[in-house]
């Protein structure tokens, strides 16, 4: 299959499950970003068992600069981002394949698990953010890209630079392009629980990319989902609304603080 699941990884070693989700024979271009000891084991055993993984190691832990160094590297026109902490729904991979043979942008569904009351809380806020319907961006993982799209991107697809929010990021710029993402709900990827500060985390790290877009000139505004809460009470209820209104304010934090923060 001319295909590529393009996956970072630092620490994660869920990356196994990942691996063993693709139901295809196609080629799983890991990127190791900073990676551990035990993660560059892990790998290489895997690769000693599935000749089609192959290893891209860099220096820094940074999910931007990883994917678009794998973008570069897929041997693949036809690419699927995922994430180390998700797996694919079997059958997934060969949709998003049918539908890239027509589309250069396709948005899989990303099916937030839970096994507790927090898990839940965060699952009902994610799934409503990372529905294109709702909130009109494509995000990763569970995106596909046609790598002949950067061409139509300002000839890049991640800015180094923008280490979180780096989908939004690439959102505005297919925006611009008029490029049209396609929506397919039948390619599923199931995402791990997210524990409440987790989720937290994430936003604030959220808000630290978005302010060094703004910095740049390529993003305007903070960009937190206020305008969303409305929408999210009458969809998924109170609970999650209250949620996002907390997780807005740490992504505003990030924010914020972000030009004091050491770089990393």
């Amino acid at each position: 299959m001319d295909l590529t699941v393009l996956i970072a990884v630092a620490t994660d070693v869920r990356i196994k499950q990942c691996i063993l989700s693709i139901d295809e024979d196609c080629e799983i271009l890991v990127v190791a970003n900073g990676p551990s000891l035990e993660i560059i084991q892990l790998l290489h055993e895997m690769k000693d068992i599935n000749s089609k993984i192959k290893i891209i190691t860099i220096d820094e832990r940074n999910l931007s600069k990883a994917r678009d160094v794998g973008m570069h590297a897929a041997t693949y026109n036809k690419v699927i981002l995922m994430d180390s902490d998700c797996v694919f729904v079997r059958g997934s991979v060969r949709q998003f394949y049918n539908k890239m043979e027509k589309e250069k942008i396709v948005n899989g569904k990303i099916n937030f698990m839970s096994n507790n009351w927090q898990s839940s809380i965060v699952k009902q806020a994610r799934e409503y953010l990372n529905d294109p319907a709702n909130t009109g961006f494509a995000f990763a993982p569970g995106l596909g890209l046609r790598k002949e799209v950067i061409h139509l991107i300002n000839g890049y697809y991640f800015d180094h630079q923008i280490k979180w929010v780096e989908d939004a990021e690439l959102n505005i710029r297919i925006r611009n392009a008029g490029i049209k993402v396609c929506p397919l709900p039948s390619a599923e990827i199931n995402h791990v629980p997210l524990k409440i500060l987790q989720d937290l985390r994430a936003a604030f790290n959220y808000g630290t990319g978005k302010r060094i877009g703004v910095k740049k000139g390529i993003m305007q505004g903070i960009g937190a989902f206020w305008v969303e809460i409305p929408n999210i009470i009458r969809k998924k209820g109170i609970q999650p609304a209250l949620f996002m209104i907390v997780w807005n304010l740490f992504y505003v934090s990030g924010y914020i603080l972000q030009p004091y923060l050491k770089e990393t």
